[in-house]
């Protein structure tokens, strides 16, 4: 978080006054409204708190719904002696709390330095901090089981990792005793090359198990639609897996949204249920979006997730709708899949939902739903060609007030390509370099594999999906490979499928082999494929709340299915109509064992995926 300072500092006798804390919480005496902790979505952390004016601002105009709060601590960098508490009082959190901002609470304790300090008693400065973490989280007005999230820096040494968990363990149990539950902020690391405060915590299970959740510290680089996730690869799936986590992904990035500039650290939330769909799934876990065809299916699908439009393009909500409004849409034919595998990961990285239209003329389902979730102005992607979708589709969008934009190659792979290149141009690495880090490869001879990977490169950060034609490369994915892939720090490549496995191994050619990083995820058919990219991009390190079951016969409801997925973090599994395939009932029963799953969609009417299938999820 870098609001802390990392050096040992003697520490006054008085804590509260040394702190400047003593007069928090004096005018909330008559506080009305209890902070929402319960909360799922973007938010941001930034060192002083901003004004009321400029956090009514961004309420208004940012896609931000959750603050971090700093509480106090003796580490805490941005008191001053006119604002001890970083402008966090008990009045700034009451008026944030009514506006309906969500919050966690953040305190920043004790560091390494202080903890291995000549004379220094880990224990003792634990139950010291715990105790003032409990009072500070009370005193601005938190209520009792708040979750208390503990700053902890990084450290290396095995005597101050030892201090470090001394130090927590006493925090949690003073934390405990105030009615409060412990957090940890940190970052994390393989276990077996060294110390992190969360590859510490998971090795350790008697310390752990006092953690309610925790604040992943893991930067990238700063994300186009704010795309990120609660993912780590050093931290288990089946470790705070149940809305326990929150992931800071970028560090002290300068925004600007309505009036107001500021610099915060971005970080995606999941501490609730999602607030993305238009059901409540806390309340209902299991649900059908279909429509008459393939096309009503595709609009009620977007109904789903995205609300009317405000008809301002640069609002990101609308008043009392907790769905974010779309930002984009995507429409591809009807009739073929050729052009639109790429598409619904397209779509998750835009914002917004993929439909479907015939070729010659806009279908008006398609046309009243871009009209319904819309702002004008706003981009519609036409994948394809003239052939794929004519003139007068495009015309026909114009004339509804949106701008076009055609991805169209001269084939289904140079498109595909083409869509891939598109979502490359907003993906940078931690340094602002252009840069992909995930390929995910599929053949375009037929559309399996390519749906459950298109969804896979949606919901995923700075990942895409290309095509190979069957068994062999394509001239035009190859030269993309040879592009993202083709350096030291180049993307890793996913072959999706037997046949796109068979074409990445003539990746040698165009990527040297001490680059080629491949990643190979090829089950018994399409059903096994499937559920193995669940695993490995929601399931081995994530914590999905909602997965998707499409017919795995069929191409059109999973695309515009996949699209949801990737917009809602989680899998996309295929199906036979009429009997639940082995492999997608394995990851089904294992997500259900972690208890992290909130919800199952199933996309189309019982012709595509059959009642006694939907009764079985």
């Amino acid at each position: 978080m870098k609001r802390i300072r990392l050096t040992a500092t003697a520490v006054a006798a008085s804590s509260l006054g040394s702190l400047g804390l003593a007069g928090i919480g004096a005018s909330s005496a008559h506080a009305a409204v209890t902070p929402n902790t319960a909360f799922s979505g973007k938010g941001f952390d930034t060192c002083a708190a901003p004004s009321d004016a400029q956090m009514d601002d961004w309420y208004a105009h940012s896609p931000y719904r959750g603050v971090g709060v700093y509480i106090g601590g003796s580490s805490y960098l941005c008191k001053t002696g006119d604002s001890p508490s970083g402008g966090y009082t008990a009045d700034w959190v009451q008026h944030q709390a009514a506006t309906g901002w969500g919050m966690w609470a953040i305190y920043a304790g004790k560091q390494g330095p202080d903890l291995t300090a000549a004379n220094a008693d880990p224990q003792a400065r634990g139950v010291e901090d715990g105790a003032d973490a409990a009072r500070q989280a009370q005193k601005l007005g938190f209520a009792s089981g708040t979750t208390v999230f503990l700053d902890i820096e990084p450290y290396h040494e095995d005597a101050t990792a030892h201090a470090v968990n001394t130090y927590m363990k006493a925090f949690a149990d003073e934390l405990t005793k105030g009615g409060y539950r412990l957090g940890v902020y940190g970052g994390s690391l393989n276990r077996a090359t060294g110390h992190s405060v969360l590859g510490d915590l998971v090795a350790d299970p008697s310390l752990s198990s006092l953690v309610a959740a925790v604040d992943i510290a893991g930067t990238t680089a700063s994300q186009a639609n704010f795309n990120a996730t609660t993912n780590d690869q050093y931290v288990p799936s089946t470790m705070w897996g149940k809305h326990q986590r929150i992931h800071q992904y970028t560090q002290g990035a300068s925004r600007q949204f309505g009036s107001t500039t500021l610099s915060v650290d971005d970080d995606v939330v999941d501490l609730a249920p999602t607030s993305h769909l238009k059901i409540d799934p806390s309340a209902q876990h299991s649900a059908r979006w279909y429509g008459s065809d393939r096309v009503g299916t595709a609009v009620a699908t977007s109904q789903q997730l995205w609300p009317n439009t405000t008809g301002n393009p640069a609002d990101f909500y609308a008043p009392g709708d907790k769905r974010p409004q779309a930002k984009a849409a995507v429409l591809t034919r009807s009739d073929q899949y050729f052009d639109a595998l790429g598409g619904s990961a397209l779509a998750a990285h835009v914002g917004g939902p993929l439909l479907l239209t015939g070729t010659g003329a806009l279908d008006p389902a398609a046309a009243k739903e871009l009209a319904r979730m819309l702002a004008p102005g706003a981009t519609v992607y036409l994948l394809g060609g003239d052939k794929a979708l004519a003139p007068g589709v495009e015309a026909a969008v114009h004339s509804l007030g949106f701008t076009t934009q055609r991805l169209a190659g001269a084939d289904r792979f140079t498109t595909a390509v083409d869509i891939a290149g598109q979502m490359a141009k907003d993906m940078r690495d931690v340094n602002g370099n252009p840069a992909v880090q995930r390929v995910l490869l599929a053949t375009a001879k037929d559309y399996p594999d390519a749906l459950a990977a298109g969804t896979a490169a949606g919901a995923t950060p700075d990942s895409v999906v290309v095509l190979t034609d069957g068994t062999n490369m394509p001239a035009a994915t190859s030269a993309f490979l040879h592009q993202w892939a083709g350096g030291a720090a180049g993307a890793n490549v996913y072959p999706v499928g037997g046949a796109a496995n068979t074409a990445a191994k003539t990746l040698g050619a165009v990527v040297p082999g001490g680059n080629l990083k491949l990643n190979t995820l090829v089950g018994a058919d399409r059903y096994g494929t499937a559920a193995l990219v669940a695993r490995q991009f929601f399931g081995s390190t994530g914590t999905p709340h909602v997965y998707g079951v499409a017919t795995g016969v069929g191409w059109a409801d999973a695309l515009s299915g996949g699209a949801a997925m990737g917009s809602l973090d989680g899998p996309l599994l295929l199906t036979d109509p009429n009997a639940l395939s082995g492999a997608t009932s394995g990851f089904l029963h294992d997500e259900a064992a972690g208890g992290s799953v909130d919800l199952g969609v199933v996309f189309g009417g019982t012709a595509a995926v059959s009642q006694q299938v939907f009764n079985r999820l």
